[in-house]
């Protein structure tokens, strides 16, 4: 049992600063310049994927020789994007979409099929060869400190440039059937090295995050950034859960809490955290039926275990977390 004070859980709920702002900027810039050598022009200036987020967006397209066109959209998402970061997260992701074509689909319940394109398919092929075209392009401009990974292309911070995650992917836009009504749904595709395809939804996540922050008079985001640092704390008392469950499962979790949950007492942190774990304690039976933050798939969708993972942390949490009342 670790206990907590006030302080404690105001320093934990802390947002993301100046420079860590400056460090979203930096990262998609440093993205932007390594684009430009291979004939890749921006598209006007950076904008915000949604207000009070650091998702900046830049747009960037090239021509070639035949007058073929390409447009790729560059996209900071993850936890600085969602101003959801913590001291001990170094790394910006920094989408490199291709939108030059489509994966289009229809998804009712979590089975998905592929329709008949009207546009070039950006299948794993396609994607395979914008994935090593990024990599080149990132090689060349950086020399060292970059390197691939199943996802994604890494690159190490020095004393000029910032730890950044690149990840290649490609639009997916398509049809969504739920509730007995069909959606237009857009998110993107990658194509992993080891294989099967993952589908994501960043713009959704950042939007939904953005939203319920707003609506819970900008609870939910101090909330993530709560439960984080002390599953970094439990991590290292030796809480196994800890060391199990995702960032991504945490903010997710706390988006499927009520808003009326977070908005009884704003300017209290221990009440507000203790009715939303309150709440998450008592449905923890039922997180299978929750949603991702996406709003778009369901909890357990992508990984079976997620709930179980879930539900040991949240057991484990309430073992390990006591909040030091005083008078």
């Amino acid at each position: 049992m670790k206990i907590y004070k006030e302080s404690d859980l105001e320093n934990y709920a802390s947002p993301i600063g100046k420079t860590e702002d400056e460090k979203c900027r930096h990262a998609i810039e440093m993205v932007r310049d390594a684009l430009t050598p291979a004939g890749y022009a921006q598209i006007g200036n950076f904008s915000l994927q949604a207000n009070g987020t650091g998702s900046y967006v830049l747009n960037m397209s090239r021509t070639d020789r035949l007058g073929n066109t390409r447009r790729i959209k560059l996209l900071v998402q993850g936890s600085y994007a969602n101003k959801t970061n913590i001291p001990s997260e170094s790394d910006v992701d920094v989408a490199v979409i291709l939108e030059t074509g489509f994966s289009p689909f229809v998804k009712v319940g979590n089975s998905i099929s592929f329709t008949n394109p009207k546009q070039p398919f950006l299948d794993a092929a396609v994607l395979k060869k914008f994935k090593d075209e990024i990599e080149d392009l990132l090689r060349a401009k950086f020399r060292t400190g970059v390197s691939r990974h199943n996802k994604s292309i890494q690159i190490r911070g020095n004393t000029y440039r910032v730890d950044a995650d690149v990840v290649p992917c490609g639009r997916y836009n398509g049809r969504l059937h739920w509730g007995g009504q069909w959606y237009s749904v857009s998110g993107v595709r990658i194509q992993p090295d080891s294989g099967n395809f993952i589908i994501n939804y960043p713009e959704n996540h950042i939007a939904n995050g953005a939203k319920r922050d707003y609506e819970s008079s900008y609870l939910f985001k101090q909330l993530v950034r709560i439960l984080k640092r002390i599953r970094a704390n439990m991590e290292t008392a030796g809480w196994t859960s800890a060391k199990q469950i995702s960032s991504f499962a945490i903010e997710s979790m706390l988006w499927n809490i009520p808003v009326v949950q977070y908005t009884q007492y704003p300017s209290v942190l221990w009440y507000s955290f203790a009715k939303a774990t309150a709440w998450l304690q008592d449905n923890k039976s039922k997180i299978s039926s929750f949603w991702e933050i996406n709003g778009i798939k369901s909890f357990d969708e992508d990984d079976p275990s997620r709930s179980r993972v879930c539900m040991a942390f949240l057991n484990e949490l309430a073992r390990h977390y006591e909040y030091e009342h005083t008078t």
